[in-house]
């Protein structure tokens, strides 16, 4: 299953806490990698499932490109 966040400031555990259960794997915006990885180690101490990954970071996109804006660039 595939969800957006909507904004960074939408990681919080309350939010998450309906996907308690599942594995939850964030792809952060290019340059947005570590803050939320430090987002990740709040969520992680209550409970969650989740980590996040910076497959974005060595990509030729523009800061602030998401996964939507990859795959958009890859079809042409």
């Amino acid at each position: 299953m595939w969800l957006a966040t909507g904004s960074k400031q939408n990681i919080k555990t309350r939010l998450l806490e309906p996907l308690a259960r599942r594995k939850i794997i964030l792809y952060p915006d290019k340059r947005e990698y570590e803050d939320w990885r430090s987002k990740v180690d709040l969520l992680k101490k209550s409970g969650l499932k989740v980590e996040v990954r910076d497959i974005l970071e060595g990509l030729p996109l523009k800061p602030g490109a998401d996964l939507v804006d990859y795959y958009i660039s890859s079809l042409h």
